[in-house]
């Protein structure tokens, strides 16, 4: 769902840029989406930044099941911290999952609704009426 959400902003970005609109509300709730999206990824994945440069990132939902990962590699099985990775996870994507529904049900469909008004190019997967 985080790639279809990105792919649709990518296109809804462009397709704003060939739509013969003033500039203005549109871009701004266009940039919106993005930053929205950009700190999902950043909650999911960790920084982008700090990982190039090595420097410790917070706790992210892929860090800990990384960790919860490794316990299946091991012959004893896994321990209780792997057990407890596993739940941090599952814990911080429920509360993350409530944010992707939305961009992808609302944000995203709303977005392409002005885009569609205004006559902007069609848009891989925008439902035609």
């Amino acid at each position: 769902l985080m790639n279809e959400n990105e792919r649709k902003l990518k296109a809804i970005a462009t397709a704003a840029s060939r739509t013969p609109l003033i500039p203005g509300n549109l871009n701004q709730r266009i940039s919106e989406a993005q930053k929205s999206m950009i700190a999902l990824q950043k909650d999911i994945e960790g920084s982008p930044s700090r990982n190039e440069i090595g420097e410790r990132n917070p706790p992210s939902v892929q860090s800990h099941f990384s960790a919860a990962s490794r316990g299946l590699s091991t012959t004893y099985g896994p321990t209780p911290l792997h057990r407890k990775s596993l739940s941090l996870a599952r814990t911080m994507m429920n509360e993350l999952r409530g944010r992707i529904v939305s961009m992808n049900q609302q944000t995203i469909p709303a977005l392409e609704q002005v885009l569609k008004d205004a006559g902007a190019p069609y848009i891989i997967g925008q439902g035609i009426d």
